[in-house]
This record gives C-alpha cells, sequence and structure tokens, in this order.
C-alpha cells in the first residue's frame, strides 16, 4: 500500500503545477536586440546643468567675498591701531627717562 501511494503523490504535485502554469498568461518571446546608444542630451537637460554649475560657482565666490571682507575689516583696524602708536625715540622715551631718574636717585 505504502508503494502505491508514493507513486501518485508527486503525479498530483506535478499535475498541480502544470495547471497552474497554464493559468498564468505566458509573455511572447522578444527578440534580443542590444539597447539603443543614448543620444546627445536636450538643450533644457544642458541649461539646467549649467544653472546648477553656475549657481555652485556664485556661491563659493560669495563666501569668499565675505570672507574677504571680513579680513579686510580687521587689517583695517590693526591699521589703524598700529598708526596711533609711537615710532622712534618716542615709543621708548618714557622708559629712558625712568631709567635717567632711577640713576639720578643712585649717585
Amino acid at each position: 500500500m505504502t508503494s502505491s501511494s508514493s507513486p501518485s503523490s508527486p503525479n498530483k504535485t506535478s499535475n498541480a503545477l502544470q495547471t497552474q502554469q497554464q493559468d498564468t498568461p505566458q509573455e511572447p518571446e522578444r527578440a534580443k536586440t542590444p539597447p539603443p546608444s543614448p543620444g546627445p542630451p536636450s538643450g533644457l537637460t544642458t541649461a539646467l546643468t549649467r544653472l546648477a554649475d553656475l549657481e555652485a560657482q556664485m556661491e563659493f565666490a560669495y563666501a569668499k567675498h565675505i570672507m574677504l571682507a571680513k579680513r579686510h575689516q580687521l587689517l583695517e583696524a590693526q591699521y589703524d591701531h598700529l598708526e596711533g602708536l609711537p615710532v622712534g625715540a618716542e615709543a621708548f622715551q618714557d622708559e629712558l627717562n625712568n631709567m635717567m631718574r632711577v640713576e639720578k636717585v643712585g649717585e
């Protein structure tokens, strides 16, 4: 009995698969041709690409401009401060006078 039931099980399974395959529609076979080569980009694509590139360049240039403007302000402030400092003998005149007083007191 077991030998007769075993062969019938695979037959039932294969019959079920065949009926499922018959129920699903099969696509027609297509010829295997290579896809066409890409053509040149459209004018709109080229224009949008250029626009994006120019926007990136402008953002970089603006950031550089802001950085240089701040650097310029800093250098102007340093320059103004340096102009106010004494130059030459004026720069150390007070220290020289203090040293002369100390030497006179020591004599």
